[in-house]
């Protein structure tokens, strides 16, 4: 089955979520739905995820500003259950984002190019003269490279390789 388009899915993640009495996250889930649309290049499921949990902090902080009251010893409302409902709800959210990250991580693959840009080899006529002890640091035959020609490595002693 294809992905929800955007209206369908941000309306049931709200549903999902369960909206705060004063309509905060409805009113608010589309903007966060496009605050999390870079999540989509890499997984849809992602901007999903990313959205709900940003429901989820919206709805704690909803009711983290309310106080828990008892009335007639028959009702009464503990907001601390419904704060470690939406704790367990954030940590369930996560741990799903971490296991697709994961998944999608080991799909990339490896960046690498090859070095277009190398240290400059002093020409020979700027060279020291052979007698001299020091050498171009940045020859490529000091380097192991096997293109650089042999006779151009500063042999003082005579030592056939």
């Amino acid at each position: 089955m294809p992905p929800l388009t955007p209206g369908p899915q941000q309306n049931l993640l709200v549903l999902e979520v369960n909206d705060t009495p004063d309509g905060r996250l409805a009113a608010n889930v589309a903007y966060i739905w496009a605050a999390c649309a870079p999540y989509a290049q890499i997984d849809y499921q992602l901007q999903v995820l990313y959205t709900k949990r940003r429901l989820i902090e919206l709805a704690q902080g909803y009711y983290a500003t309310q106080v828990t009251f008892n009335a007639f010893q028959d009702a009464s409302v503990n907001l601390s259950d419904i704060l470690k409902g939406y704790g367990a709800m954030r940590a369930q959210v996560q741990t799903e984002i971490e296991r697709i990250e994961a998944k999608a991580q080991k799909r990339r693959g490896a960046v690498s190019t090859p070095i277009t840009t190398t240290a400059p080899i002093t020409p020979e006529e700027a060279m020291l003269p052979p007698t001299s002890p020091f050498n171009d640091a940045n020859d490529p035959a000091y380097a192991g490279s096997p293109y650089a020609p042999q006779e151009t490595i500063y042999n003082p002693l005579g030592i056939q390789p």
